[in-house]
């Protein structure tokens, strides 16, 4: 019976240790996308960078796809400016050194000459690499809420 009390124990605490880091991870990648969000909004193209993995891989809500050095060039040129970005609906799916964050945004601004303004449902792909968090692939679709 011992036996099975220790094993019965061992569990539990691989179980509440799971939960634990799955908790930090959720927590650190909320945290992460307000950075990001933040970082866009002041169009601080240098933290954008440090977010962005060299191999990032955006589908835009119009389906073009974009990577690393198109994202920074439009924030360092100021083509894309945003005036406002608030997220809702966060879930996190923490699949150990790679994490899926979905949910919904609505923003405020512009593309060039295009008003981007609109709710988005959003999914971001994160990888911890050398004990830090970057965003290796993003999607964005554009919706009318209530349909």
């Amino acid at each position: 019976m011992r036996r099975f009390e220790a094993i019965a124990f061992a569990l539990l605490g691989t179980c509440l240790f799971a939960v634990a880091q799955n908790l930090d991870t959720t927590k650190e990648l909320i945290a992460a996308e307000h950075r990001f969000n933040d970082a866009l909004l002041r169009a601080d193209w240098k933290m954008v960078e440090q977010i962005f993995a060299e191999d990032l891989v955006v589908t835009n809500s119009d389906g073009s796809v974009t990577h690393k050095s198109d994202e920074l060039k439009s924030v360092k040129s100021g083509d894309e400016k945003l005036e406002s970005i608030e997220i809702s609906d966060v879930r996190v799916q923490d699949l150990g050194d790679v994490a899926v964050v979905t949910g919904k945004l609505v923003e405020k601004g512009r593309y060039k000459t295009t008003d981007v303004s609109g709710s988005y449902r959003f999914t971001d792909v994160w990888a911890k690499r050398n004990g830090r968090w970057q965003l290796v692939a993003g999607q964005e679709t554009l919706y009318t809420p209530g349909k």
